[in-house]
């Protein structure tokens, strides 16, 4: 198991390489100017990022998996190279000055490499900012337990942790532990103290979220949220997890909500179109009865 103080050495290590992959800066530059989260390298494939979910080439012909190991290494810190060259995976932060941190996985795909950049923020985002529904900001108020938060890459989990863990920065003296590797999201210590290798003995919590095209531009976030009581561990226990969505209902005034009353919701405030809210719902019938009744 990896140490405390190595994790911190890696991390000091990562931050402060002087080497630097020109072809990688200027893709970078590119994904920061265009405002995008990602940049993806894929042999036999033109360099691409990701904006707003959507993806745009941005290189000039096909790279090789040669080509894009040559570009990203470099980059990575020096227990990262070692990681990739014996794991064929490995995952590193990077700071580029004037251009701001990024995370890097580099991979290899069918014996070639690839590679996915991530932009990282600049700055932690109030919860507010963030346009959830209004129930998930109560998970930072817990005293206890372990909270799941759970979906899709690039359906802003990390984003939704670092605000909750900002929310109880802000607001509270307690000692805060994280998991992360690499770090995305640099907390400042505000009234709490964060360190990084601690886990929670019991489930509060599971949050799933996703983000959706919104009718307006841009995309908008959907959530399901369970406080998990006594039923819910019951289920758990004996593997009986297609009973859960029912202990949402159940537990709704403890703040628990679905992913079809998000959808309403988003739905109500013309935010989402029906017809996009409907292919989204896990429960459809559900959702179409909640629209009917508001006339939707």
């Amino acid at each position: 198991m990896t140490s405390e103080r190595d994790l911190s050495r890696a991390q000091v290590s990562s931050e402060n390489r002087t080497e630097e992959s020109v072809p990688l800066r200027e893709w970078l530059a590119q994904l920061v100017a265009r405002n995008g989260s990602d940049l993806l390298l894929v042999p036999q494939a033109t360099a691409a990022i990701r904006v707003e979910g959507t993806l745009s080439t941005i290189g000039e012909r096909p790279l090789t998996g040669n080509e894009i190991e040559a570009a990203v290494m470099p980059a990575l810190a020096a227990h990262a190279r070692e990681e990739y060259q014996q794991y064929g995976i490995a995952d590193s932060s990077y700071r580029v000055q004037g251009l701001g941190r990024f995370r890097i996985n580099l991979h290899r795909e069918r014996g070639r490499a690839a590679a996915t950049v991530r932009a990282l923020p600049s700055k932690v985002p109030a919860l507010d900012e963030l346009r959830l529904p209004a129930g998930v900001g109560a998970l930072a108020g817990l005293q206890r337990g372990l909270v799941i938060i759970g979906g899709a890459t690039g359906s802003g989990k990390t984003t939704t942790l670092a605000a909750l863990v900002n929310e109880i920065n802000q607001r509270d003296a307690r000692h805060i532990v994280t998991i992360e590797d690499p770090i995305e999201y640099e907390h400042t210590h505000n009234r709490s103290v964060i360190v990084r290798a601690e886990m929670a003995m019991a489930l509060a919590a599971m949050l799933t979220q996703t983000l959706i095209p919104g009718r307006k531009g841009g995309r908008v976030p959907a959530a399901e949220l369970l406080m998990v009581g006594y039923g819910a561990r019951q289920h758990i226990r004996k593997n009986a997890l297609q009973h859960l969505h029912q202990e949402i209902t159940i537990t709704r005034k403890q703040g628990s909500f679905t992913m079809e009353e998000s959808l309403a919701q988003l739905v109500f405030q013309q935010e989402l179109s029906r017809e996009d809210a409907i292919t989204r719902a896990l429960h459809a019938e559900d959702l179409d009865t909640m629209l009917k009744s508001k006339g939707f």
